[in-house]
């Protein structure tokens, strides 16, 4: 069986991700781009459509077939092995965000677009086929599974007046124009994404929020082994990680945050602990920790976002 990866050209995200799992030299494995000669070769000769998202071509002296998602990433898991699971959760991001871009436009997310993103769709073959063990039990995000959109106007406008929100712009930097909402349950978190400093800002959004809502910031650790949620005044708060096939959540700085007392910190450390799944933080801190940007690593985004609000708004 000869496997081949399909991937899109224009794809800067696919193109590097393609790339990574080529390096890997699997026997059998190899990365080629749509576009090329021979993969539409392959493709027309069998009379299947070329694919509009990742995709895994599989020939044989039995036939050809193109499989993508879910399926993809379950065969790809069978070929690396459990100990190439960055390969990958970041493999799920990139097909994630090719479904968002083919579905935007090539500039922004349309905002009649609703990206269903389940969280157990993306990060599952990550937490569940791939590295072997129980999930943490969790309470957050709900078990509906998130559900990813685009802000109106008016939702941005208030958002963009909230004094820490303000705050947040002058510590990390101007917003991007689209702002993403993550619907988890009652958690609604809106999506500020600071493209200079790969930094994101989680608004509270839900229908509870105050005037003067939760506001956190997110963005990968220094080391690249996960994410760190910070103040809006750029403060390390805490570190979602994963160790020995666990998720780990430490005080980042020693616990020397401005403005947030030992209670607080202890607080904010065990609540997301005991809520976060093992799949999110393996996902999450593959995909943060390989370089391609919080927005364009959808588990992050969508679990560890509403249950960071969520802590910080319990313990903050």
């Amino acid at each position: 069986m000869r496997y081949i990866l399909l991937f899109k050209g224009s794809c800067a995200v696919c193109s590097k991700v393609a790339g990574m799992v080529d390096d890997l030299s699997v026997e059998n494995l190899e990365a080629r781009a749509i576009e090329s000669t021979e993969v539409r070769q392959i493709l027309s000769g069998a009379g299947l459509e070329t694919p509009g998202r990742p995709a895994l071509l599989m020939t044989s002296d039995a036939g050809v077939r193109v499989v993508s998602g879910w399926e993809m990433r379950r065969h790809l898991a069978g070929l690396l092995g459990w100990r190439r699971a960055r390969a990958i959760a970041r493999l799920a991001a990139a097909d994630w965000h090719a479904r968002l871009t083919q579905s935007a436009g090539p500039d922004v997310p349309s905002r009649r677009g609703v990206v269903k993103a389940g969280l157990a769709g993306l990060a599952g073959i990550a937490g569940a086929a791939v590295i072997p063990g129980k999930a943490l039990a969790a309470s957050q995000p709900a078990a509906s599974g998130p559900v990813l959109s685009i802000a109106g106007q008016s939702t941005v406008e208030r958002a963009l007046a909230v004094s820490a929100v303000q705050t947040a712009i002058q510590t990390f930097g101007p917003v991007e124009p689209t702002v993403q909402v993550v619907t988890s349950g009652k958690e609604k978190v809106l999506v500020l994404a600071h493209a200079q400093s790969n930094v994101v800002t989680l608004v509270d959004n839900s229908a509870s929020a105050t005037s003067n809502p939760t506001v956190l910031g997110m963005a990968p650790t220094p080391a690249g082994d996960g994410i760190r949620f910070l103040t809006v005044e750029g403060a390390a708060i805490a570190d979602l990680a994963v160790s020995n096939g666990r998720a780990t959540v430490t005080a980042a700085d020693n616990g020397a945050t401005p403005n947030i007392t030992t209670g607080q910190f202890r607080c904010f450390l065990t609540c997301i602990l005991g809520s976060v799944q093992l799949s999110c933080a393996l996902a999450c801190a593959s995909c943060a920790g390989g370089g391609l940007g919080l927005l364009q690593c959808p588990h992050c985004i969508l679990c560890a976002g509403p249950l960071g609000i969520h802590c910080a708004r319990l313990c903050f």
